[in-house]
């Protein structure tokens, strides 16, 4: 924001005092070009911090220091249950063509090495996590005991149920 110059004007007709000091007036009109200039250095201020501002970000090391930092922030934000509302809120009004530019970036990623190597990084990860839960271990009980029923003819499996018919009495 850009600090607006003091106006102030005074015209005087006579001389308003006969010896070497200052009158008032002149007083005042010397303190007002002083503070415009102060404020003409403040205005010029910003844009000189703004272009070392950008000299720096044009840096490597600014970058990777963004990077991190912006890194870090969507690390911490995404576990945020916020995070969550909003990312749906965005998806579900996006247009058509961002849906699309978005789905044909995800399969390029997907299709490429980096995609698949960083998709079963997270896959395994995401097992590892699941396996010591108890529900992983719920589920698999229930199959195991799914398998003895079948196993001692107590119950049909998924073949035998498809090419069994089951007459009414």
């Amino acid at each position: 924001m850009r600090i607006p110059y003091l106006k102030w004007i005074t015209y005087a007709i006579m001389p308003l005092v006969y010896d070497q000091s200052l009158s008032y007036v002149e007083l005042l009109n010397k303190v007002v070009a002083k503070l415009n200039e102060v404020i003409e250095q403040t205005n010029n201020l910003s844009t000189h911090i703004d272009s070392v501002l950008a000299e720096w970000l044009d840096t490597p090391e600014a970058q990777a220091a963004v990077q991190e930092s912006i890194g870090k922030y969507i690390d911490e934000y995404a576990k945020t249950p916020d995070f969550n509302t909003i990312l749906v809120n965005a998806l579900s009004t996006q247009s058509e063509e961002i849906t699309a530019a978005a789905r044909s970036a995800a399969e390029t990623w997907l299709n490429s090495a980096a995609g698949r190597s960083a998709i079963g990084a997270d896959v395994d990860a995401y097992m590892e996590t699941y396996i010591a839960t108890d529900a992983f271990k719920e589920l698999v009980s229930g199959f195991v005991a799914s398998l003895d029923d079948i196993k001692r003819g107590t119950a049909l499996d998924i073949r035998q149920k498809e090419s069994v018919s089951i007459a009414a009495p």
